[in-house]
């Protein structure tokens, strides 16, 4: 290196990086992740740290990212890679090629490992998990309720708030330690005994690995599975995901999401009561116009009928009055033309006496014949118009029916009436006079 040359900065951090990665090109540092994060899905950045200093740590192949399940922020870690500089800033990093877990590693692998297992198995499957559609009435709550419990009483405050109307019911039972697994399952087989539970929600805070084991328990993910009831499984904090999570119907991501999952929020609930009920009464009115309109079509198709019944019935009868009157006339007028030429009949004159005594008598018989025709007609007339009294609406009076008046018009609409107004009653025997003091519509 010559001593005498003057270096760039840009040019210096490369020179640097590149004797940094020759000299420690596959090394292994042991620390504990601080301030873990990702970028463009794949990309790790976080620090590694000790007692008593700091390293930056980068990633860029995903090997960080395919085990962030196992990762967060105080993980104890083995990373393997090479040390180089970032040469805009100057900082030196690790650029991590592996890593592997100190203590945890073991309990991540098993978890994994029963993951695949159950997930072969199709236990994670969407296809299998049952549908909350329904507005629960009650559901059963498994936790702890020991003090200093957080996690129960967020997800009762929560949903007492959204939705009130939902009863709830509890069963204590460990969620940490040997027995929990055990308790869990109990407290499942329990619930799903009751018929007034709807859902059964099991939920806990966050915690440890080791904390967080009981929920990784194969024969609580198979309870869990087998559940004839909806599970929502509640368990941790956002980030810690457990088998029971993956196996539940319904999984949240803390106990306060899985009562916002399970139930209506009220005042989303009564705006769809009050769309429904507009929706109802407007298909009802629409109803109700259709059958007004419906009636008064009717009605109109009655009255014309009504009408062509009476002038079929008065030109019938005038028809028959002409014609008998057309008969007579005739008949009368043969007769006094017989009568005439017979008169004229000097051999004939002694029977015009005989004459006048047949023309009275066949006279007689016309008026007979007419007089009963006539009779005939209007029975027949009677029993028309006996017809058509039946159909009249104001026929339903003699059965206690009343027809309304405002202002001379039939009154068929409450809203067109104002109070003060006048108005008018036609009952049977007359009219009765009101006035509009209240109305209901």
């Amino acid at each position: 290196m010559d001593k005498d040359k003057i270096y760039r900065v840009g040019e210096i951090n490369r020179l640097t990086s590149r004797i940094l990665r020759d000299n420690f090109s596959n090394i292994n540092i042991q620390g504990e992740i601080s301030n873990l994060n990702y970028k463009n899905s794949a990309w790790a950045f976080f620090d590694l740290k000790d007692n008593e200093s700091v390293i930056a740590c980068v990633n860029f192949s995903g090997i960080v990212f395919k085990n962030k399940d196992m990762l967060s922020d105080g993980t104890e870690i083995i990373a393997t890679g090479y040390l180089s500089i970032y040469e805009k800033s100057g900082r030196y990093q690790l650029n991590i090629s592996n890593i592997e877990l100190i203590g945890e590693g073991d309990i991540y692998a098993k978890i994994e490992e029963l993951k695949e297992k159950l997930r072969l198995e199709g236990l994670f499957d969407k296809e299998n998990k049952k549908i909350l559609d329904f507005i629960p009435k009650s559901v059963g709550i498994i936790s702890s309720f020991e003090k200093g419990s957080m996690a129960y009483k967020d997800f009762t405050k929560r949903l007492i708030q959204r939705f009130p109307l939902i009863d709830i019911y509890f069963y204590n039972s460990k969620v940490q330690g040997i027995e929990a697994s055990k308790e869990l399952i109990e407290g499942i087989d329990y619930f799903n005994k009751r018929e007034d539970i709807d859902i059964i929600v099991i939920t806990r805070g966050g915690g440890s690995i080791e904390d967080l084991m009981p929920f990784n328990d194969e024969s609580l993910a198979r309870k869990i599975y087998k559940s004839p009831k909806i599970t929502v499984s509640a368990i941790g904090h956002e980030g810690n995901t457990s088998i029971s999570d993956l196996v539940a119907d319904i999984y949240a991501f803390t106990p306060t999401h899985a009562a916002d999952l399970i139930s209506p929020q009220k005042e989303d609930l009564l705006e769809n009561i009050n769309i429904t009920f507009l929706k109802i009464q407007n298909d009802l009115y629409r109803n109700l116009e259709n059958k007004e309109n419906m009636i008064k079509s009717e009605y109109r198709n009655m009255l014309q009928k009504m009408d062509y019944t009476v002038f079929s019935s008065k030109s019938l009868l005038n028809n028959s009055f002409i014609t008998m009157k057309n008969i007579a006339i005739y008949n009368i007028d043969s007769k006094i033309q017989y009568l005439i030429e017979k008169s004229f009949n000097i051999k004939e004159k002694n029977n015009i006496k005989e004459i006048k005594t047949n023309l009275e008598y066949k006279m007689e018989s016309i008026l007979k014949i007419f007089n009963e025709n006539t009779k005939s007609l209007k029975i027949d007339l009677n029993n028309r118009l006996k017809s058509i009294k039946s159909l009249s609406p104001l026929n339903l009076m003699d059965r206690g029916y009343s027809i309304t008046f405002s202002n001379g018009k039939i009154l068929k609409e409450v809203q067109t009436l104002k109070i003060n107004d006048i108005i008018k009653t036609r009952i049977k025997d007359g009219e009765i006079e009101s006035k509009v003091i209240k109305k209901y519509e």
